[in-house]
């Protein structure tokens, strides 16, 4: 006698479902202001590119070599970043950005003289952080020659907020006579190359702190703009 076959239902194996979530974002090493959202491989790898294309040049630091020299395998590193080109522009947009937020409390001492002093020494500490310590002979400028024009636009705009500020400060100081009649923005620029410069000299072993050097630059640019008052009064500081 045939018996007639029954379907036995199952129950149904539940599937967890699994979200994938990042990894806590980690603090950037000691000496680096960490970008927003981002953790510390990141920081980690924006800052070693910009050593490696002072090393070797920029040209010459591929992809592989900067995931080598932070430690990480290549297809990680383009986890990270699309390109080096994308290196490249957030290293300079984040290192500028870190200036000019330095720089902008100098706008809030009463005379063109006292900004200026603030101006000059804040952006020579922000200039020598590791972040932004970029090697001893290639600027910032520099470096934003090697980015593709539709996405330099950001770090130039940066770079004009910064030059403005700059700006701001010598008519100030012109106006309440802290600065003889200058020509504001070739000024501006002079003082740019110069504060610019410490990146071509300084090194971080040897005799000079930042701070020394942040007093040196100091007394530098005031003495350039200021009248002779302000500038002798500066003469007598004590060092």
């Amino acid at each position: 006698m045939r018996q007639s076959a029954r379907m036995i239902a199952l129950p149904r194996k539940k599937t967890a479902v699994v979200s994938r979530q990042s990894p806590p974002a980690e603090g950037p090493p000691s000496g680096l202001r960490a970008i927003p959202d981002e953790g510390r491989t990141r920081n980690r790898i924006i800052t070693e590119a910009a050593f490696l294309f002072q090393d070797i040049g920029y040209a010459s630091a591929t992809m592989r070599l900067i995931a080598r020299r932070v430690g990480i395998t290549a297809g990680a590193l383009y986890w990270h970043f699309a390109s080096k080109e994308e290196i490249l522009r957030t290293y300079l947009e984040t290192a500028v950005l870190n200036i000019v937020q330095a720089v902008k409390p100098s706008l809030d001492h009463s005379t063109g003289s006292a900004q200026l002093r603030t101006f000059v020494r804040a952006h020579i500490q922000e200039q020598l952080k590791p972040l932004n310590l970029y090697g001893p002979s290639l600027s910032m400028r520099q470096l934003a020659r090697f980015l593709p024009p539709d996405q330099d636009h950001r770090f130039q705009g940066l770079r004009r907020e910064w030059l403005d500020l700059l700006k701001q400060i010598l008519r100030n100081g012109i106006k309440d006579g802290s600065f003889r009649l200058l020509d504001v923005t070739p000024t501006a620029y002079v003082i740019s190359t110069v504060v610019d410069s410490v990146v071509v000299w300084y090194k971080a072993t040897g005799r000079l702190r930042p701070d020394d050097v942040a007093s040196l630059y100091e007394d530098l640019v005031l003495r350039m703009a200021a009248t002779n008052d302000v500038a002798a009064a500066t003469k007598k500081r004590p060092s």
